[in-house]
């Protein structure tokens, strides 16, 4: 309490924050506990091909709704929240379409791009069909949390671990090496249906959606898809871009390694950016619209998250290697030499994250966008380091990192500071 009188954080902000940190906090608990099976059922090939398919799903992800899903917490009228929902379904649908045309059209050069045999193909098929179902979730989501459906919000991530954890862990026990892309799609796809009964049990009506509506709106916030949509997808192959690397310069094996690494990593950072991200730009958004400081909330939030962050970076920095071999078995002992490598990149992104939002509430996208190309041929710079060593690779991606999220820490308080001046005025 003492924290929170101190920032003078609402209690409102924690406690829905909270709801969403439980929520995003199990799913990952679930999805680690999971991890201990599933890791000793499939080996590190298998991760690695798993790993180039989720890394070109999370891009698709991003595009198939043209950024829209990030307006349906923005109006004011609940009903333009709604045709906002509708635009987004449609847009998913149409883009998937389209790219499970090309995948049939072009399946050579895709496959002999991404360095993946062509027995995976009928698997890869299933790309636009999880595309579409994850990015609609996206839309779904937003609206549960503009209607302050927290805890539905929070249950359908823990949901979606567990039928996706449990999934995989059958398909291994009867030899699918399908299996972690199989328990993916079972995953998405429950809480897809699950969350289209939710907000319709809680206020979505179709009579609501309207052509000359679903017009309006994407009028009214294109510049979500003209300013950000082509950085954001620049700053998730930012993300993929050192797997498909590492695949095909190193094998699958070493981006299996790498792939877990990255995972175990990005839990805190999954944990509390998600958590935060959206209920703190519903009170960014608001205090905006009223010319309000937003000061205190950003510095009790880094205030809030430092202390788990300098422990985890303690934890890791002396054990990461008994972790991850006690976790997952010896033969994942490389994956904990790497997480070494990446601590302080890592522990810069979970610390920026949560208040990078702040560009998106306060309408600074271009700024954003600027940085997220910047970010993205940085690492696109690794496709030079072909004939380095794999420990080498990594070192310079480490680098690219750190560098990458304290420019953006910095941005992130400038843009920040600006404010604070403006409205001082």
């Amino acid at each position: 309490m003492n924290v929170l009188k101190k920032f003078k954080l609402e209690k409102g902000l924690v406690k829905d924050s909270g709801i969403m940190m439980v929520g995003v906090g199990g799913a990952q608990l679930v999805l680690f506990l999971f991890q201990f099976i599933t890791r000793r059922l499939f080996d590190p090939e298998v991760f690695g091909v798993f790993d180039v398919y989720f890394n070109v799903l999370l891009v698709l992800i991003n595009i198939s709704c043209l950024r829209y899903e990030m307006a349906i917490i923005l109006p004011k009228k609940r009903k333009l929240a709604f045709n906002l929902f509708a635009l987004t379904f449609i847009s998913s649908l149409i883009i998937n379409l389209i790219i499970f045309i090309i995948l049939i059209l072009f399946k050579d050069p895709i496959f002999n791009l991404l360095s993946v045999e062509k027995k995976y193909f009928s698997l890869f098929l299933l790309l636009p069909l999880t595309a579409f179902i994850a990015s609609f979730y996206q839309a779904i989501n937003n609206l549960l949390i503009r209607l302050k459906l927290f805890n539905s919000s929070s249950f359908n991530r823990i949901l979606r671990r567990v039928f996706e954890g449990s999934s995989q862990l059958l398909f291994g026990k009867m030899k699918f090496k399908s299996g972690l892309i199989l328990g993916d799609l079972v995953g998405n796809f429950t809480i897809f249906t699950i969350g289209i009964f939710q907000v319709f049990k809680n206020g979505f009506s179709l009579k609501y959606i309207t052509s000359n509506k679903i017009k309006y709106v994407l009028k009214k916030y294109i510049y979500l898809p003209k300013y950000s949509l082509v950085p954001n997808l620049l700053n998730i192959f930012s993300s993929a871009l050192p797997i498909i690397l590492i695949n095909k310069f190193f094998g699958p094996e070493n981006a299996g390694y790498y792939g877990l690494t990255r995972t175990v990593l990005l839990i805190p950072t999954a944990l509390v950016g998600s958590s935060v991200s959206k209920v703190l730009m519903q009170r960014i958004s608001l205090n905006r619209n009223i010319g309000k400081s937003i000061v205190n909330d950003i510095k009790s939030i880094l205030y809030l998250v430092s202390i788990p962050l300098l422990i985890g970076i303690v934890i890791l920095f002396f054990w990461s290697e008994q972790i991850f071999t006690l976790a997952f078995g010896e033969n994942w002992l490389t994956s904990g030499k790497i997480a070494r490598i990446f601590i302080i990149p890592f522990a810069m992104q979970f610390l920026v994250s949560p208040i990078s939002i702040v560009f998106i509430a306060i309408e600074k996208i271009k700024l954003q966008s600027l940085w997220q190309v910047l970010y993205f041929l940085s690492v696109l710079s690794l496709v030079l380091l072909k004939n380095y060593s794999y420990n080498e690779f990594l070192k310079f991606l480490a680098v690219i990192y750190a560098t990458a999220y304290i420019i953006y820490g910095i941005l992130t308080f400038i843009v920040v500071h600006k404010y604070e001046l403006k409205i001082r005025k």
